[in-house]
This record gives structure tokens, C-alpha cells and sequence, in this order.
């Protein structure tokens, strides 16, 4: 059951790192087309595009590191297991 879930986690923080790579992308396009040269707010939808494009790095850099951290537990157990 846990190698089940931790292949889950895997699999989930692997699709997240595109995912939200690709989330900070797009808001880096609307952070240029749709606010002033020097400001944060979107003229379209009002939103602080600055703060979604950290938030948006910080999800990507965290799924990263679980992926990473999951990765090696399980690396770790294999390992293990032959030794």
C-alpha cells in the first residue's frame, strides 16, 4: 500500500513540474501584454500578476524537490531490499 503511494506522489509531482512551469510561462505573457512597463496589476482581470508568477514558481520548484525526494526513497528501499 505505501509503494502504491508513493508511486502516486511520483507520478502526481511529475505531471505538477510541466504543469505549473508552463502556468508561469503563460502569466509571463500576460504580465507583458496586459499591464504597463514597472506594474504588477492586470489591466484585463485586475490581478496581481507578479504574485502568480512566484506562486506559480514556487509550485514548480516544490514539485521538483518531491518528485526528487520520492524518487530517492524509492531508490533507497530498492537498494535495500538487494543488499
Amino acid at each position: 500500500m505505501k509503494k502504491l503511494i508513493y508511486i502516486i506522489g511520483v507520478c502526481v509531482s511529475l505531471i505538477g513540474i510541466p504543469l505549473f512551469y508552463f502556468m508561469t510561462i503563460n502569466t509571463r505573457v500576460s504580465l507583458k501584454y496586459e499591464t504597463e512597463l514597472g506594474e504588477c496589476i492586470s489591466q484585463v482581470s485586475g490581478i496581481d500578476l507578479c504574485k502568480q508568477q512566484d506562486l506559480f514558481l514556487v509550485l514548480t520548484y516544490t514539485s521538483g524537490i518531491i518528485f526528487l525526494i520520492l524518487i530517492g526513497i524509492l531508490n533507497h528501499k530498492t537498494l535495500k531490499r538487494k543488499a
